[in-house]
């Protein structure tokens, strides 16, 4: 009975595996197309929802003079050498 059993197991593990490869490469491929971006998204909504003035012009300002530093390093690194 054993036998049987896991023989049942793979049959049901080998119909399911092409799904959730599928799940797990679209999984993959949203994180490294999309990166930290619905991450960045989810910290504005929280902060704007806690600090009404953290969508400000000045605030707004003051966070893309930040982040620039951090794209012009990312550009630098993405450079072919």
């Amino acid at each position: 009975m054993t036998v049987r059993r896991e023989e049942s197991s793979r049959e049901v593990g080998a119909t399911q595996a092409p799904a959730m490869q599928l799940v797990r490469v679209g999984v993959g491929f949203g994180l490294r197309t999309l990166g930290m971006l619905p991450v960045l998204v989810l910290v504005c909504i929280v902060f704007q929802l806690l600090n009404g003035r953290f969508s400000s012009l000045q605030n707004v300002s003051i966070i893309a003079q930040q982040a620039s530093i951090n794209v012009v390093l990312a550009a630098i690194l993405r450079l072919p050498r």
